[in-house]
Order: structure tokens, then C-alpha cells, then sequence
């Protein structure tokens, strides 16, 4: 084996991955051999360090896999050989300063061979100091009190307790990481030795914190805290067990030397090269035990946050440093927060949380990006969101007027801060000067969307207020836009969108805001705007349909939206914006019809999606004209648009994925024609509402040149499709079939019965693999066809 091992980091089998696996598989059938047991002992004593971290790896193997196979588990005198086997060659590996991952891998193998040996084992932690004090094995019936060793191991070097210290970290670490696989038992006859580890933890920091407290660079002593205080929270989890099997007289004595070796980790917070390990264990003690945290420290978090160590933690936020140690330090501030009743105002009269919240309101305001630059300020968001919501639980009869002055100025100021945050760097406006991937963008909006939610949540206690601070940022600029503010003030005010659409006159003020600025009067007279700032009024557009259909404006905003559709990054905002708009006001827009149908020859350079929403748009303002007769001229325009496209299709030469994709673009046209059409679910039936006297029109009567056009294209498009194999070209018909199934009869794509029979009929027994593998779609048929 030992020649495997060699070979396995020879660098000449480095570059082949099969040399690697034989190799790796060899050894581990060598591991399972009986004879394993002695080797990996005499690895022990191997000169080379890979040889030696195989054979403590080995030793966890064997104890793991072959403990009752090999006959060690009824060998008495075979188990007490391998506990001082172990022991011996840890002291000896571990004083000689020997390779931190042998002597980790060790320690490993030790806490493996404890949970075999755990109920007659009765203090891991004191034979292994004490072994160590006196480099050498020592029987457990010679063990000194745990008292009398603490004072041997003042006057040993740091070697020593640092070896110490990381055999009681490993062994508990280790045996739960393994929980699903270690008896519940093995893990309560561990937490006996509870107290002895926090004692030795103790001591660990005791000894560094005088270290440290006269030089941060002893670099032996900051590895001897960063292993105690990782230490401590794996024990800190057996306590739970040891506390719950032990009466109270035996925990207290245990409960105070924890809470003592707790707060020394805490006292150390002011080195500076350990707070991130400090943060760590306080972030731990405050989500398992927060009682336990003001036992450690009565006057926490208060005097954490008054701290100079915190405060140089705060400096570097401010200045924009956003690494792991300032990232846990919010954390911290989340973990505390995450448990404070917001139903109550109680909170607010909390002197212990009045710096936290002074923190969390500055914190705010850190530079850089929004999730790009500065990384905690959504988790600060969040936290003051859920804040602000509390508010929406109080008891009005507990709320005194200095408590809600408070939170009013808490919000107002929260809110400016967000705001700011919620600027686009200008670079990034435009797609011709944008620097950011599509996950800073991404991180971005997800930032600004929190801050929607935000303003929400804050609206209650600021009331209109809160509209008029951001509107005001509308006003007309006095030199060069700023158009960085301009779009962020638009973005804001959109998180009222629902409340703009239910009730637009009370939002009316702050739309005239935006509609009647000289930013949005630029925005609709000139190209030479920003892409971001562009599709944010586009979208806010879309918000408001209901309140500008009676706008002076109107016309010139959809004008607006049109041209904009030739504007990649604005054509699928305005699409949008456009099939609202005309789908909400299609009654009020009639008049301006004949402008939308010349439109529609202008949109076969968009996208495909965006050309069918403006296809159906348009088709919505031809199902609110009031007589049949008129709806027949504008229809047949369409259907000729579309078929010159068809036309041109079949006349190109093309690939067959590519004529796949047309010709599904094409069916996906005339469903989007077919869905503008139908009548809107919220038009109310009314009792003198006259229903055309003949519901035979698009079938029969003078309409029926529009139905037979749509089914003849249709009919050429599967034509063109015979033969292809794929569901794209399949779903699509079947959206078109269905776009007028629901309607009632006079309705231009409400086909005859036997009509709609005949094309679902063909459809289900086309010759297309897809067909096989689609299930049978009965809401195809017409009513009195389906079965």
C-alpha cells in the first residue's frame, strides 16, 4: 500500500485520471485486509506525511467498516491496544509539530475510535490533555482532576494546549457532523465531558486574550483562539444534551464556566484578526440560545454595538467595505432583530436597541451599487421592511406619541435612503454604454423590487407624504436632466401601481407629475433618451390605462409606444404597454383605428412575441367598433398582412428548423388576431344591449369572406407544415382553433360546427410523431361536437 501511496502523488500520474481511480481502488481493497489494522499503525511512524494521513485514514476506515468483521469489538486487550496506539502516536505527531492534516485526519481516527469505545470511556478530553502534559499515554485510572491538570498546563508550552484544543474541537465537531450516523447515547456519554472542554476553552482564551490583548500578530495564538472558539460551538450544542439528562445542581457549575469561556470569546472581538470568528460564535449563540446571550452579557447588544471594534466595523461599511467580517456583522444585526416583536412599539422603547436601529438606518446609506457594490444592503432592507410592516399590528392604545414621531422619522429617512440606493448608475441606462452581466442586472432590479415592497410597507405611516417626496424629484430640471433620478422616481412610484389602477383619481396629482414633467415631454419627442429610462416610463404606462384614456395626451403617448417597438431595449415594455392599453381602452380608441392598422405594417422587424401582442392589440380596438359590417374591411387588412408574410415564407429557402419556427410565428399571429377579438370577461351583460339580428354574419353573411381568408391562410400554413415533425407548429394551431371556440355566435372566428370539426378532425390524424405523443384535447371541438 505504502508504494500505492507514493505513486498516487507522484507527479507523474497527476495528468491521468484512470492512473488516479486504479490506484485510489487498490488502496481501498488494501484498507479492508485484516492486516490493515498494523499497517496504518506503522504508517504512524512513516517519515513521508502522505504516508502517515493514510494511515490514520486507514484507521478510520477499518474502525468504521470492519470493527465487528475483524473480531475487534469482542477483543478486549485489541481495543485497549489501538485507545493507546492512537493516543501515543497523537502526542507524539502533534508535539513534533507535524502536518496540520495528519494531525486533523489523527484526531478524526480518535473520535471514531470513541464512539466504539464511548460507554467505558469516560473522559476523552482529560486523558488527552493529560497525556499530552506528560508527552506520553496515560491510563485512564492515573488521570489527575481536571483542576490539577488545568495548573500543569500553565507552565507547558502552547504547543501543548493547542494540541489539546483541537482534539476536544474535532471530536465533538466530528461525532455531529456524523449525527445521522452516531447513536443518540454516544453523543450523551460525550456531553458528560462538557464542563472539562469549556474548562479547557477557558483556559485557551485566557491565555490569549493576554497574549493579544499586547499584539495582534502572534500568529500561534490567534490559531490557538480560532480553535477554541470554533470549539466551543459544537459543545455548545452537547450542552442541550447534558443539560437535559442532568439535574440542576450538577448544571449550573457547568452553565457559569460556559458562560464565562463565552464571554472571554466575546471580549476577544477586539482583535481583529479573530472577529470574524467572533461574529460567527454570536451569530450562533444568538439564534440557539438569545437568553443565554444576556447571561454572557446583560447589557448586549447595546454595549456590543458601543464597542470600538464595532464601531470600526460600521467605518468600514460607510467607507465601502463590504467583506466577510463586515458581511457577518450585519448578519449579527439580522439575527437580533429577526427576534423582536414588531407587533408591539415596545421595541422602540428599548434601550438596548435604539443603537442597533441608529446602525441599521446608516447602514442604509453605505456606497457603492445596490446587491452590486454594497452586498448587505438588502439584508438592512429587510430587516427595516419587516420594522416598518409591524406597524400595520399595533394596538393604537399602546402607541405614545413620542414612539410614532420616532417611527415616522425612521421611515422618512429609510425612504430617502432607499431611494438613493434605487439610482442607476447612468452608464448603465443604455444599452450602448452598459457594463453590467445579466446577474448584476439581475441582483439590481431584485434590489429595487425589495425597495417597491418597502415603499409599500411604508406608505401607511407616511401617508401622501411619501408620494409628494417622490414625485418631487420630477420636477423640471434647471440645467442637464438628471435622468438617473428622473427614472427612479417613476420606478418608485410604480409600487402603487394596483392602488393607480383601482382608484387613479387619488393618484391622479403624482400621474399628472410624471405625464406633465419635462422629462416625460422629452421622453415623448425625442430619441435621445436612455434605454432605462425609456422602459420605465413604458411600463408605468401600462400602469395607468385606466386614468389616460381620457388624456389629452393619449394619442402622442401611443404614438410614443409605437415608435418605441423598433427599440430592442424598449420594444417588449411597449408591446406590453400597447396591448394593455388597447385592451383595457379599446372602446375609447376606435376613432384612431385606421392609424393602428397602418401601424401594423410597420412591426415585422420586432420580435416575434411583441408582434403578436400588437397584433391582438390592435384586433381588441376591432372587436369594440358597435357593427359587425365595420369590423369586416380592418379584418381583412390583417389577414392580408399575414398572408403576404406566409407568402413570403414560402418563397424563401430556408432551413427546416427555421421553417419550423416561421410557420409556428405565423399560427401563433392568427391565435393573437383570434384572442383580441373575443369580448372582454368584465364587459357586463345588459338587458337593452342589442345583439345583432343576424348571428350568421361572419358564417354565412357578409363577414364570411373574412372567415374563409383566415381558414384558407390557415389551411396553407398546415399545408406548408405537412410532413414536419414538431409540437411548436401543433400547440399553435390548437391556440388558433381555440381562439374563438368560447364565443358566441356573431363572432368573426367563430367557425361553423362542422367547420371546427374538419380542422380539429385533420389536426388529430395529421401524419406528425408530435400528434402520437400529445393526448387528445377535447377542448378543441366545438360544444355540440366534444364528447
Amino acid at each position: 500500500m505504502e508504494q500505492l501511496i507514493h505513486e498516487l502523488y507522484s507527479p507523474a500520474n497527476q495528468g491521468s485520471k484512470d492512473r488516479i481511480q486504479d490506484i485510489q481502488r487498490q488502496i481501498q481493497q488494501l484498507q479492508r485486509q485484516p492486516s490493515a489494522w498494523q499497517l496504518a499503525l506503522d504508517f504512524l511512524q512513516n517519515g513521508d506525511a502522505n504516508v502517515r494521513f493514510y494511515g490514520a485514514l486507514t484507521l478510520i476506515v477499518k474502525i468504521n467498516a470492519d470493527w465487528d468483521a475483524d473480531g475487534v469489538a469482542g477483543n478486549d486487550s485489541m481495543k485497549a491496544s489501538l485507545h493507546q496506539a492512537l493516543i501515543s502516536a497523537y502526542v507524539r505527531l502533534a508535539l513534533s509539530g507535524d502536518a496540520s492534516f495528519v494531525i486533523q485526519k489523527l484526531c478524526s481516527a480518535i473520535a471514531m475510535l470513541y464512539q466504539r469505545l464511548a460507554p467505558t470511556w469516560q473522559s476523552p478530553v482529560l486523558q488527552v490533555l493529560v497525556s499530552l502534559l506528560e508527552e506520553k499515554h496515560v491510563e485512564p485510572t492515573q488521570l489527575p482532576s481536571f483542576t490539577d491538570a488545568l495548573e500543569s498546563a500553565h507552565s507547558r508550552s502552547i504547543k501543548h494546549l493547542s494540541a489539546a484544543v483541537r482534539f476536544a474541537s474535532t471530536i465533538a465537531e466530528d461525532l455531529i457532523d456524523r449525527s445521522t450516523g452516531t447513536n443518540t447515547e454516544i453523543l450523551g456519554f460525550l456531553s458528560h465531558s462538557c464542563e472539562d472542554a469549556f474548562r479547557l476553552f477557558d483556559l485557551a482564551l485566557e491565555s490569549t486574550h493576554n497574549k493579544l490583548s499586547a499584539s495582534d500578530d502572534d500568529r500561534q495564538h490567534v490559531d490557538l483562539a480560532q480553535m477554541a472558539i470554533q470549539g466551543i460551538l459544537p459543545w455548545q450544542m452537547l450542552l442541550n444534551t447534558f443539560t437535559s439528562t442532568s439535574s440542576s445542581p450538577e448544571i449550573q457549575p457547568t452553565l457559569d464556566i460556559v458562560a464565562n469561556a463565552t464571554r472571554k470569546v466575546f471580549q476577544l472581538y477586539q482583535t481583529e484578526a479573530l472577529r470574524s470568528y467572533v461574529l460567527q460564535a454570536m451569530i450562533w449563540v444568538q439564534q440557539t440560545t438569545p437568553r443565554f446571550m444576556t447571561t454572557v452579557d446583560p447589557s448586549f447588544p447595546q454595549s456590543f454595538i458601543r464597542s470600538s471594534a464595532a464601531q470600526q466595523t460600521v467605518q468600514k461599511l460607510m467607507e465601502g467595505s463590504f467583506d466577510h467580517e463586515e458581511t457577518l456583522f450585519v448578519d449579527l444585526l439580522d439575527t437580533i432583530m429577526s427576534q423582536v416583536n414588531y407587533t408591539s412599539p415596545a421595541y422602540l422603547q428599548d434601550p438596548a436597541l435604539t443603537d442597533v436601529l441608529q446602525v441599521l438606518q446608516a447602514l442604509l446609506r453605505c456606497p457603492g451599487v445596490a446587491a452590486i457594490e454594497d452586498t448587505v444592503c438588502q439584508v438592512i432592507l429587510e430587516i427595516v421592511n419587516q420594522l416598518v410592516s409591524g406597524r400595520a399590528e399595533w394596538d393604537t392604545d399602546t402607541e405614545d406619541r413620542n414612539t410614532s414621531n420616532f417611527l415616522v422619522t425612521f421611515t422618512r429617512e429609510a425612504c430617502e435612503a432607499c431611494f438613493a440606493k434605487s439610482l442607476m448608475p447612468v452608464e448603465e441606462m443604455s444599452s450602448t454604454t452598459q457594463t453590467w452581466d445579466a446577474d448584476d442586472r439581475s441582483r439590481f432590479s431584485s434590489f429595487r423590487f425589495d425597495v417597491q415592497d418597502f415603499l409599500l410597507a411604508a406608505f401607511p405611516v407616511l401617508g401622501p407624504a411619501l408620494l409628494e417626496a417622490i414625485t418631487s424629484n420630477l420636477q423640471n430640471p434647471q440645467s442637464q436632466p438628471n435622468w438617473p433620478v428622473y427614472e427612479a422616481s417613476v420606478f418608485c412610484l410604480r409600487a402603487f401601481a394596483d392602488a393607480m389602477s383601482e382608484d387613479s383619481a387619488a393618484f391622479a396629482p403624482y400621474i399628472e407629475a410624471v405625464l406633465s414633467s419635462q422629462y416625460f415631454h422629452v421622453i415623448l419627442t425625442s430619441r435621445d433618451v436612455p434605454d432605462q429610462a425609456r422602459k420605465t416610463s413604458i411600463s408605468f404606462l401600462s400602469d395607468i390605462t385606466a386614468y389616460i384614456k381620457q388624456h389629452p395626451q393619449l394619442m402622442q403617448i401611443l404614438d410614443f409606444l409605437f415608435a418605441s417597438l423598433h427599440m430592442p431595449a424598449a420594444a417588449t415594455s411597449a408591446s406590453q404597454a400597447i396591448h394593455s392599453l388597447c385592451y383595457d381602452q379599446r372602446a375609447s380608441l376606435t376613432s384612431a383605428l385606421p392609424g393602428f392598422m397602418a401601424s401594423l405594417s410597420t412591426v415585422d422587424d420586432i420580435d416575434a412575441t411583441d408582434r403578436q401582442r400588437i397584433f391582438a392589440a390592435v384586433s381588441a380596438i376591432v372587436q369594440a367598433l358597435q357593427r359587425e359590417e365595420d369590423k369586416v374591411e380592418p379584418l381583412l387588412q390583417i389577414t392580408h398582412m399575414l398572408t403576404s408574410v406566409f407568402n413570403s415564407i414560402n418563397n424563401t429557402e430556408m432551413s427546416v428548423e427555421d421553417l419550423k419556427v416561421q410557420l409556428a410565428d405565423m399560427l401563433r399571429s392568427l391565435a393573437a388576431v383570434g384572442r383580441g377579438l373575443r369580448i372582454p370577461n368584465d364587459v357586463p351583460s345588459e338587458l337593452d344591449h342589442v345583439v345583432h339580428s343576424d348571428i350568421a354574419f361572419w358564417t354565412t353573411g357578409q363577414g364570411l369572406s373574412v372567415q374563409q381568408q383566415v381558414i384558407g391562410l390557415y389551411e396553407k400554413v398546415m399545408g406548408r407544415a405537412s410532413g414536419i415533425q414538431d409540437p411548436g407548429i401543433t400547440e399553435a394551431a390548437s391556440d388558433f382553433l381555440r381562439s374563438g371556440l368560447t364565443e358566441d355566435h356573431p363572432s368573426p372566428f367563430k367557425f361553423p360546427v362542422a367547420v371546427s370539426t374538419n380542422l380539429v378532425t385533420a389536426l388529430i390524424t395529421a401524419d406528425s410523431a408530435n400528434i402520437d405523443a400529445t393526448p387528445f384535447r377535447a377542448d378543441l371541438l366545438p360544444p355540440s361536437s366534444a364528447p
